[in-house]
């Protein structure tokens, strides 16, 4: 027999090759298995030590092979020293053979078979706040219906509020890095059924993630849970797009900023409260004392140039004596969002930001975590340089359509009397409002911490609410950074009148 040697020889060099891989994968069952949690930033650095093994997508790293040598498994190891967060970790493995039911409501129901066909929502691979993902389709669901949430954790806050909500749940812990959260709308019983009719169906949003921790603490208020059925709840991540929802009338209730909120006068709507002050924060990388020492630099600012950030901004600076032109702004297309302006700031690539809450706390936490020094200057230092005695400056408060108000004045009486219990609860209790709210937040809880901590949350209401605001909208007026005639009408819509 004649045999062709070409493909003989090809032939042992797929073997060999084979032999080789077989090999590998033998090794690779005693390797190590890791795993980037959602503290990631994106900074690349476990790329660059082990490029084979970690990728990055929508620019947050993740592990694109498990090694299968002791080569890749050094190198893995490499990474997970060197990420700066420590969002790289080692999986803990657990035998699937031993899936736990850790926790449920659902005595009395029968619904095994038909919850493997429920729609699944993997927060796990959702980049940015799962909150308002889960919450559409939670209200989207039909009694005798479900949804899966998968999770890292076991997110407590949200299994309550659903709960809430008419949701029967069963956690199961498929692994220490898997939890699969069933959840199931029941059928209503007539007895239900006419004490949900008595409900009023209210539609609420939040424009800022500086009021989750308060809203999730709302949630928990039984006097609202007899009194209000929650139709919607929008959680906007472009903040910008809410006032379409109160000039439209679809919100019954908003969480807004002041300033935007004010502008919307004629829309007929009622700001009873404000509960954030001095919001703002000037981070920099160098050793700074005000504005004065950052001439010529550039300053990344949220949103865009007419915004009240970059006009407060350079209205202290120019309030200081300093000329704003002198100064290199720097804003997103089309905007600049405080998520990506924190971001840019820890990954070394801006270093000099304007940011709000809570960005500017998850910003402050990693450099501390990293050893890095800052400065931090408060809005509130500066804005008293300039405006001495005037003491906090207003953020942002409840807002409610005024039809509302009008047809249910009582619930709205109702609302603000359990926003300020919510305020006072959460400045009494931190580090139960960090487990309240750090998993909607999508932040590890030291960081929720940290902003709890540093938030200044004052609930302010009648007359005092009002000379404060005028106040504030009288330096605003004079100054060019609004256009707000102060009048009776202007006056009313800080009153609640019920």
């Amino acid at each position: 027999m004649k045999v062709n040697m070409k493909l003989f020889y090809n032939l042992q060099e797929i073997i060999l090759v084979c032999k080789k891989d077989e090999l590998n994968l033998r090794e690779g069952e005693k390797m190590e298995r890791y795993k980037v949690s959602n503290e990631c930033v994106g900074c690349r650095a476990c790329v660059s030590v082990a490029e084979n093994n970690f990728g990055i997508k929508n620019s947050l790293a993740y592990v694109k092979k498990q090694p299968l040598t002791k080569e890749e498994e050094s190198l893995c190891q490499n990474a997970l020293k060197v990420c700066p967060v420590n969002a790289i970790s080692k999986v803990d493995e657990i035998n699937q053979a031993n899936v736990v039911v850790t926790s449920s409501n659902t005595e009395g129901l029968s619904w095994d078979k038909k919850k493997e066909g429920f729609y699944v929502i993997d927060a796990r691979e959702i980049n940015h706040d799962p909150f308002d993902v889960i919450m559409k389709k939670a209200y989207e669901i039909k009694e005798d219906d479900g949804f899966v949430l998968i999770q890292r954790f076991e997110p407590y806050p949200i299994i309550n509020m659903l709960s809430e909500m008419g949701f029967k749940y069963e956690t199961v812990k498929k692994s220490n890095d898997e939890f699969r959260i069933y959840f199931y709308k029941k059928l209503n019983d007539k007895v239900e059924e006419q004490k949900n009719n008595s409900k009023v169906d209210v539609v609420i949003q939040s424009a800022t993630p500086v009021a989750h921790p308060v809203i999730m603490k709302l949630l928990q208020s039984e006097r609202i849970k007899k009194a209000i059925n929650i139709k919607e709840l929008k959680v906007w991540k472009d903040t910008e797009k809410h006032l379409a929802w109160i000039t439209n009338r679809k919100a019954d209730i908003s969480f807004s900023a002041i300033i935007t909120a004010a502008k919307l006068k004629n829309s007929d709507i009622k700001i009873p409260a404000l509960f954030v002050w001095d919001n703002f924060v000037l981070l920099s990388r160098k050793k700074i004392k005000g504005f004065e020492d950052l001439v010529g630099e550039k300053i990344y600012a949220p949103l865009f140039e007419e915004a009240p950030p970059a006009k407060i901004t350079k209205y202290l600076i120019k309030a200081s004596g300093l000329n704003p032109d002198d100064f290199n702004f720097v804003y997103g297309k089309p905007f600049g969002r405080p998520e990506q302006i924190y971001k840019d700031f820890v990954e070394h690539k801006a270093d000099n930001v304007i940011l709000r809450e809570p960005e500017a706390s998850y910003a402050i936490k990693i450099m501390q975590d990293r050893k890095e020094d800052i400065s931090v200057i408060s809005y509130n230092k500066l804005w008293n340089k300039v405006n001495p005695g005037f003491g906090m400056f207003p953020n942002a408060g409840v807002i409610f359509k005024g039809e509302f108000v009008k047809e249910h004045p009582n619930i709205a009486k109702m609302f603000t009397e359990e926003l300020k219990k919510a305020i006072e609860w959460i400045k009494n209790n931190r580090q139960e409002a960090v487990k309240l709210s750090f998993d909607v937040m999508q932040q590890p809880e030291n960081r929720v911490e940290l902003f709890l901590n540093r938030v200044n949350f004052q609930y302010i209401e009648g007359n005092q609410l009002v000379e404060k605001v005028k106040q504030y909208f009288d330096i605003l007026n004079k100054n060019g950074i609004a256009d707000v005639k102060i009048d009776k009408e202007f006056i009313e819509m800080f009153k609640l009148g019920v």
